[in-house]
């Protein structure tokens, strides 16, 4: 592929994201022109807009894995790759909305389903290797504690972009903090 279909397919790529985040609807001449590249250019890279949402899903499982990759090297404890975790995604709002907001893209696509698969696993045995090392409460049902963290993200985006009236503004090292001390300490007052 070179340069220029590169920086074309990136282009369209990103517009969708930003405008499938906000419109599910819309039409794909209206991302082509805020990529800035012509419908054909379009057509001929995404044959339709269900191959374009399956690249930007694509694209933003990567930009989760490349974020993320090298969390162990970082540090030996569970819950301070969970922070790192925290630290690393938590910048990648949009790709965050985006698949939150489709909700079920690939359901029936082996090739996302794959990559959702891997990453449940990379976080279920980050999980485990909390509890063995103590750190995480063995009690508690590991695949819950990954829903439970993972589900931290949803209202992280939420606080960014759709802040209720009067709500203070929080920095993403502030959201870090929050969404961290939450998985540690729970909402139960100390």
């Amino acid at each position: 592929m070179n340069a220029k279909v590169k920086k074309s397919k990136a282009a369209l790529i990103q517009a969708g994201m930003e405008l499938l985040v906000r419109n599910p609807d819309a039409p794909l001449s209206d991302i082509a022109q805020h990529a800035g590249v012509g419908r054909a250019t379009l057509y001929r890279l995404f044959a339709s807009k269900e191959e374009l949402v399956k690249a930007i899903s694509i694209h933003c499982y990567q930009a989760f894995d490349a974020a993320t990759e090298d969390l162990a090297s970082q540090t030996h404890s569970a819950l301070e790759m969970i922070r790192l975790l925290y630290q690393a995604v938590i910048p990648k709002n949009l790709e965050l909305q985006f698949l939150e907001r489709l909700g079920d893209i690939g359901e029936d696509d082996s090739e996302l389903m794959a990559i959702r698969d891997q990453q449940f696993e990379d976080m279920l045995e980050l999980v485990e290797y909390g509890k063995k090392t103590g750190e995480i409460n063995p009690d508690l049902p590991s695949d819950w504690l990954v829903y439970v963290i993972e589900s931290l993200f949803y209202p992280v985006g939420m606080m960014q972009d759709e802040p209720r009236p009067g709500s203070p503004h929080y920095s993403e090292a502030q959201l870090v903090d929050l969404a961290f001390k939450t998985v540690c300490q729970g909402i139960a007052k100390p």
